[in-house]
């Protein structure tokens, strides 16, 4: 059966983005500052990049759960083909 497969591939691609995602929210928080500007100009630049983040973070869920979505579908409908 090709098709558990093709399911199983999808998680590991859910759970690879899911690591992409983590290591972005993290490497952001966890970023040295590199040029010599003010602390304030400095905060509110990392203000910026994290409400940047949040943003992406917002759409990655979506898409994630999407994914998560059709998954489950696709498991239902190879579980129902297999029990016939």
């Amino acid at each position: 059966m090709g098709q558990p497969s093709e399911v199983d591939a999808c998680i590991q691609g859910l759970e690879s983005q899911l690591a992409e995602l983590k290591a972005i929210i993290y490497g952001a928080t966890d970023a040295p500052t590199t040029n010599s500007s003010s602390p304030s100009t400095e905060l509110s630049k990392k203000d910026k990049e994290i409400e940047e983040l949040k943003a992406e973070n917002k759409k990655l869920q979506y898409r994630i759960m999407t994914l998560v979505r059709t998954v489950g579908e696709k498991r239902a409908i190879i579980n129902e083909l297999n029990s016939k």
